[in-house]
């Protein structure tokens, strides 16, 4: 899964040769939090003695499209070089991507953010982490030349309502504890208006609590595989689901102070409850086996309160 030494060096150093630099490798060991892709942390000495770390991520021949929501480490590499490093915010360096010819595959390669901890692990820094993607949503607003970027995935209502006919599908044992799932998923049409409303911004797609990083008071989002344009309420229903409402408020308020300064619209409230429609779909359409387990269960039980709140079924 990972290229030989030879290759390695040599790809780094054409890398780095074009930025003035020059590095020999030095180390190299398996990211421990590898997911979709396989990656690797990797050690470089400069002929000074100056040492820099590097996490280079690889495609290979993996895939995981999933109907439309993810791209892959070469989607990744055009968000970080069309998008992310246009955007003042605290991401890993991008160091550039590579082509490898052998097997079409692409890989990355970025700052390797060392000393650092997923977000799951520092549940204090929620909040902070809800004000950090406020402000990335307020400056994909602001920025809207980003929005036209090629190959820039858009969620459009095809997009959402796939999501809803596949948790139909794949909904298993779901639909004897919850009978009235089936009409929540024909009807999610007229939740979806509420995601299709407002304009777009770019988003993380998957901004949960463990693709963020946290270092000393500093947040960094990873994996951005799931990048798109679409309504930002879709990441704070990520960030949020599951934790104490008190907390979930906290971070509802703080998001849109950082978004909003003069105040949310009045779309806000509709749109972030259709995210966490979304959301709940989302996961639920993925795989039929998902839905034997607990989390399913749970979300299920959120969209029961959705329906009620919309009077959907």
């Amino acid at each position: 899964m990972f290229p030989t030494l030879e290759l390695l060096t040599e790809v780094l150093s054409s890398l780095f040769a074009a930025r003035g630099r020059q590095f020999d490798v030095v180390g190299r060991k398996p990211n421990p939090y590898s997911s979709t892709f396989p990656s690797e942390i990797v050690t470089c000495k400069s002929p000074d003695g100056q040492i820099m770390r590097l996490l280079c991520k690889y495609s290979g021949d993996a895939s995981h499209e999933s109907y439309g929501h993810r791209g892959d480490v070469a989607y990744e590499a055009l968000v970080y070089h069309h998008i992310l490093q246009a955007v003042d915010a605290e991401i890993p360096e991008f160091y550039g991507s590579h082509q490898d010819p052998e097997n079409d595959g692409t890989w990355l390669v970025l700052e390797y953010i060392g000393n650092s901890q997923p977000l799951n692990k520092k549940p204090e820094a929620l909040i902070d982490a809800a004000r950090w993607i406020g402000r990335f949503h307020a400056t994909g607003e602001r920025m809207r030349h980003l929005l036209s970027v090629p190959l820039l995935k858009r969620f459009d209502r095809d997009y959402y309502m796939g999501w809803a006919q596949r948790t139909m599908l794949l909904g298993g044992p779901l639909h004897d504890e919850f009978p009235w799932l089936t009409n929540f998923c024909e009807r999610f049409g007229e939740l979806s208006t509420a995601l299709l409303t407002p304009a777009p911004t770019i988003i993380h797609g998957e901004y949960y609590p463990r693709n963020i990083l946290v270092r000393d008071d500093t947040l960094y989002p990873i994996d951005w595989e799931s990048a798109a344009q679409a309504v930002g309420e879709i990441d704070l229903a990520s960030l949020t689901e599951g934790w104490e409402p008190n907390i979930v408020e906290q971070c509802k308020r703080e998001y849109a102070r950082c978004r909003w300064p003069q105040g949310a619209p009045d779309h806000f409230e509709d749109a972030l409850s259709a995210a966490k429609a979304y959301w709940c779909l989302r996961w639920l359409g993925e795989h039929a086996y998902w839905n034997r387990r607990k989390p399913a269960f749970s979300r299920c039980r959120e969209l029961r309160r959705i329906s009620r709140q919309w009077g959907v079924c």
